[in-house]
């Protein structure tokens, strides 16, 4: 920062992590970067009274593991930001939210940097999938409050795991038992149709809840 008199600028942090520290006299920032970043708001003044507050958000990305779960905490309108590696021919890119409290919500952008899904379901339980991801680093990020109107209250304790689920294989005239899942789950299986088959029937019956089945050729049908 510059003054136009040429008096002496002093810089003070007025918010931030708790081990940032600021020279008060060249506004200099230090810090250790941690997940899952921090607001900082620094005030300057010239000691005659002007006066003058920056503020902005450092990000920084937690690198996920496939199926391995992250515990994360969110206070208000603040976004945490992370990032999932997919391989080529990978066939299903999955994102969960699930247990903790509060509202958090997802968005979802490829390598390209194209956002290819929000989600601002109501509580903690949340999923999406994407058939044949582009291969490359994925982007997440999660919301404490997007939605306008909605009353933004944070999260705290919840689960983030973003894997590379395989459909499992199904034979032909089998019946799977005992199939559950938690809202919004999805579960992914293939069914190899041999040659001259007439048609292909998936049906299911019995069991509580709602649930829906999608059926596609030659690909993974994720919603």
């Amino acid at each position: 920062a510059t003054d136009a008199d040429g008096d002496a600028l002093r810089y003070e942090l007025t918010e931030g992590p708790a081990d940032m520290t600021i020279d008060s006299a060249t506004g200099l920032l230090r810090w250790t970067a941690s997940f899952p970043g921090r607001r900082v708001r620094v005030t300057v003044t010239d000691g005659r009274g002007g006066r003058i507050v920056h503020g902005f958000f450092i990000a920084v990305f937690f690198a996920l593991e496939p199926g391995r779960p992250l515990t994360i905490t969110g206070p208000r309108n603040v976004s945490l930001l992370t990032t999932i590696v997919v391989p080529p021919n990978t066939p299903v890119l999955q994102v969960t939210l699930r247990g903790g409290t509060g509202e958090p919500e997802l968005v979802i952008a490829d390598p390209n940097l194209f956002i290819r899904g929000i989600s601002v379901r109501q509580g903690t339980i949340e999923t999406m999938s994407f058939g044949s991801p582009l291969p490359g680093r994925w982007f997440i990020e999660i919301d404490a409050c997007i939605v306008i109107g909605r009353l933004c209250q944070g999260f705290g304790a919840v689960d983030l795991t973003a894997s590379l689920p395989v459909p499992t294989t199904l034979e032909g005239n089998r019946t799977l038992s005992n199939v559950s899942g938690d809202v919004s789950s999805e579960t992914f299986y293939r069914i190899p149709v041999p040659p001259g088959a007439a048609h292909v029937r998936v049906t299911s019956e019995r069991g509580t809840g709602i649930h829906f089945l999608y059926l596609a050729r030659g690909r993974v049908p994720a919603c």
